[in-house]
């Protein structure tokens, strides 16, 4: 069993940074392109989006703690 957590946390850890540098990597070429306005568009929505959900998310719990 303690193998199988090590290899696990490996590859979590793995895929973990080599989606960062992908990510990090495809918006090098869509900002090298132009299309600057876009990703800081897509940034921004994405954003607000993970903000609403959190506060979703938390706001009915604080309220039922009233």
């Amino acid at each position: 069993a303690p193998q199988a957590r090590v290899m696990a946390v490996t590859l979590f850890a793995f895929l973990l940074f080599l989606g960062q540098s992908a990510g990090v990597f495809l918006m090098v070429l869509i900002v090298y392109r132009g299309w600057l306005v876009p990703v800081f568009t897509a940034a921004a929505v994405g954003a607000v989006t993970a903000l609403a959900a959190v506060f979703m998310a938390v706001v009915p719990s604080v309220m039922r703690g009233l």
